[in-house]
């Protein structure tokens, strides 16, 4: 008798709720992954570096998240270039002799 009680019983299963899906910044992503290659790897005519400065500025723009990992990949970018240009000034004259400065 419980069996046909809880048949028709007037309660309906509760909805489960819906996990909420991450918005996701790719901007930022490419600004980190440019700004880590920049740093840590080759670094032809500061073209990467220069990417994820750019990559970084336009991922801060607007309402985005993840505008930390925009702020890192820009640091890594700009950090990138003055480490390349101090070493840049360092090595050129011990590679070309003092008359390169002239």
């Amino acid at each position: 008798m419980d069996d046909q009680n809880n048949y028709y019983s007037c309660e309906q299963p509760q909805p489960q709720p819906q996990p909420v899906k991450e918005e996701k910044n790719g901007v930022a992503v490419a600004s980190m992954v440019c700004g880590i290659i920049s740093f840590f790897c080759c670094n032809p005519l500061y073209l990467v570096s220069l990417a994820a400065i750019v990559l970084g500025i336009v991922g801060m723009l607007g309402n985005k998240p993840q505008k930390g990992i925009a702020t890192a990949g820009l640091i890594l970018g700009i950090a990138s270039i003055m480490f390349g240009v101090i070493v840049d000034i360092i090595l050129l004259p011990l590679t070309f002799g003092t008359s390169f400065l002239f």
